[in-house]
């Protein structure tokens, strides 16, 4: 049950004609819902090595994505040398970021 991946890279063809993304998509797919711990999402994704997977509703409707980083930023330690380059943190995000 892994993706199919393209060997050659992103500017595939088949026969003259750009292959589509449903060309390529796993069929089967691996979910997990919004209450799913990250825990099981990263032993789901160490398991099928996979580097993300969809996050879906009871209907399932896809809701989202998480991502190996999602479920490592917690784990993994703050190194704090980054907080001194950055300097001191804003109160509100600037006006072009969008929250959510």
């Amino acid at each position: 049950m892994r993706p199919a991946t393209p060997s050659v890279g992103w500017d595939i063809e088949c026969e003259g004609a750009a292959v589509q993304a449903g060309n390529l998509m796993t069929h089967d797919v691996v979910t997990v819902g919004s209450g799913t711990s990250a825990k099981y999402a990263a032993a789901v994704m160490a398991e099928h090595g996979f580097a993300a997977l969809p996050v879906v509703e009871d209907g399932g409707v896809v809701i989202g994505i998480v991502v190996e980083a999602d479920v490592l930023r917690d784990r993994l330690p703050q190194d704090l040398r980054l907080y001194l380059l950055r300097g001191p943190v804003a109160e509100e995000p600037p006006a072009l970021l969008v929250r959510g």
